[in-house]
């Protein structure tokens, strides 16, 4: 059980902010492989926070219990980290397009590309400590 809770904690305080700020990371263009982590993870951790801030004080004005505001936010990030991952996918070109599928097909042969891999399983993480909240609140 504690290990479930440290990896919910490096989640949520390691790599959501970092995801979440790649994209702030593209859009202001930041050079340098250190200065872009430090920045993505400040950056992202400030627009967690803030997306928390909108999300979290009105249901909490509305008399709404802590439990149904943060199930609230869990699966706003989830949203939004569905679609930075589409952003920076397309921004990066890793799509494939109708016309290379029959090149990329000669090439699928070879392996499969990791940022694909990487992102398919952040998703499903994702998905799966949404289920995992609601059973423990639900039951």
């Amino acid at each position: 059980m504690i290990y479930k809770n440290l990896l919910y904690t490096g989640m949520l305080f390691v790599v959501l902010p970092v995801w979440f700020g790649l994209l702030w990371v593209w859009y202001l263009k930041i050079e340098g492989t250190v200065r872009k982590l430090c920045n993505a993870w400040v950056l992202g951790l400030a627009s967690m926070f803030a997306s928390g801030q909108i999300l979290l004080v009105p249901m909490i004005l509305g008399k709404r219990t802590l439990t149904e505001a943060v199930t609230l936010w869990k699966i706003f990030l989830v949203i939004v980290s569905i679609v930075i991952m589409v952003i920076l996918i397309r921004r990066c070109g890793i799509l494939v397009t109708v016309e290379n599928k029959l090149e990329n097909k000669k090439k699928k042969a070879q392996g499969t590309p990791k940022t694909f891999l990487f992102s398919n399983l952040l998703s499903q993480n994702i998905q799966k400590q949404i289920q995992d909240s609601c059973i423990e609140h639900c039951v």
